[in-house]
């Protein structure tokens, strides 16, 4: 017996040819300047003229799914972009088997314990371009602000209070806070999608002026970081505008390239695997040797 369901008519493929039979076929243009839904099937409207933050602030488009295969999906172990849709290779089978996040924070677990202390903390932000004061500040405010957070346990969190405290590194989703861009989520994934959007909305071209209108977003300014900020901010939660802020500030003073005045898409990429921080010691170290720029790769 055939299956009923093979039989019946297709309902959606009925509609949308009704729909485009409707519009002609082609796009509608709405008062105002929108676009009707008959301007393609299943062809998503974005943007508004009637709202014009949608406009300013646009979202990433399908061509997103042109670059990189279910752009939706979130990956529990690279992090890909348009311009790295396979990701950056995970530089050793213990990451493997980590999340994005674990990944993000994995570089200052020298000795692989699964725990960073505060002297990993101290020494990782020593080697990133932070001078040692700097870098005793960032110990003191991560290690006070995350180390309860991320302990399995109260027992956990006391018996290393007297070192200082430790950062599980496999319970740093614990410690996600809010006001950010959302490109972890709560299990540490990577959110492909979202983290385009820093880039579609605060982002610009590296082409500056001559960039024409159809120019990749492919760099972000502090002037986009602190719109970007701004408008992330939760309502009554400061702690996540103050981590907010750390973390990014914290991230342009050492990776940005102040010449030039901006952070590369990819670096910022990079910062979310944590494979931008072995390449950053590398120019931090050559540059205290004397021996390139800082800003060289």
């Amino acid at each position: 017996m055939m299956d009923a369901a093979r039989l019946a008519p297709d309902t959606t493929k009925a509609r949308d040819a009704a729909t485009l039979q409707k519009g002609g076929g082609r796009p509608q243009q709405l008062p105002g300047g929108s676009m009707s839904c008959t301007r393609a099937v299943g062809a998503p409207v974005s943007s508004l003229a009637g709202a014009p933050i949608t406009v300013a602030f646009p979202s990433p488009g399908p061509e997103l799914a042109d670059a990189v295969r279910y752009p939706h999906v979130a990956r529990a172990n690279v992090a890909v972009s348009s311009e790295a849709p396979e990701g950056a290779p995970v530089p050793n089978a213990r990451e493997a088997q980590m999340t994005v996040l674990e990944r993000h924070a994995a570089w200052f677990d020298r000795d692989g314990d699964g725990k960073i202390w505060p002297r990993d903390t101290f020494r990782g932000f020593y080697e990133l371009g932070f001078n040692p004061v700097l870098s005793a500040i960032s110990v003191a405010v991560i290690h006070m602000t995350f180390s309860f957070w991320t302990a399995p346990s109260l027992w956990a969190f006391l018996r290393d209070l007297p070192f200082g405290g430790s950062l599980r590194v496999a319970h740093l989703d614990r410690g996600l806070h809010g006001s950010d861009a959302r490109v972890y989520d709560t299990e540490g994934r990577f959110r492909t999608e979202s983290f385009e959007a820093i880039f579609s909305k605060y982002g610009e071209s590296s082409l500056g002026a001559g960039a024409g209108p159809g120019a990749k977003h492919d760099v972000i300014t502090w002037a986009g970081l602190t719109r970007m900020i701004g408008r992330n901010r939760s309502i009554f939660d400061p702690t996540g505008w103050s981590a907010t802020m750390f973390e990014w500030g914290g991230l342009y003073w050492v990776a940005a390239d102040h010449e030039r005045g901006h952070l590369t898409k990819d670096d910022v990429r990079a910062m979310y695997d944590g494979t931008l921080w072995p390449k950053l010691a590398a120019r931090v170290a050559a540059r205290r040797s004397g021996g390139m720029h800082p800003h060289a790769t």
